[in-house]
């Protein structure tokens, strides 16, 4: 399954025209996108995510309820939000396109 998500995310980018890193084990793997403010492109992944009823972020952790048909839909997602996400920052509209505030990273939200 993580295998299958890593090589998803990478070929969703491509198509979009948006660069991402993806990095880390198979099963627990996450990507990271090239911009400016990468804490907002990745607020705008979770909150179209959401809208798309995927409650995820910019990584996967592979369990055993993962199904075939799971990933699919998860991956079908993805390929939109990469999409627009990769138009958003041609026009430079991230920010303008976030509904609450830029996510915190870390326990900077604990100061």
């Amino acid at each position: 399954a993580g295998t299958r998500v890593q090589s998803g995310w990478k070929q969703a980018a491509a198509r979009a025209g948006f660069t991402i890193q993806v990095d880390g084990i198979a099963p627990l793997s996450h990507f990271v996108p090239t911009y400016k403010n990468e804490a907002a492109l990745i607020t705008l992944f979770i909150q179209s995510m959401l809208e798309r009823d995927f409650l995820t972020g910019p990584y996967f952790y592979a369990s055993y309820a993962h199904q075939p048909h799971h990933i699919d839909a998860y991956l079908q997602a993805v390929e939109e939000v990469f999409g627009m996400m990769a138009d958003s920052q041609k026009q430079g509209t991230v920010e303008q396109l976030l509904r609450g505030p830029i996510r915190h990273s870390g326990f900077q939200r604990l100061n």
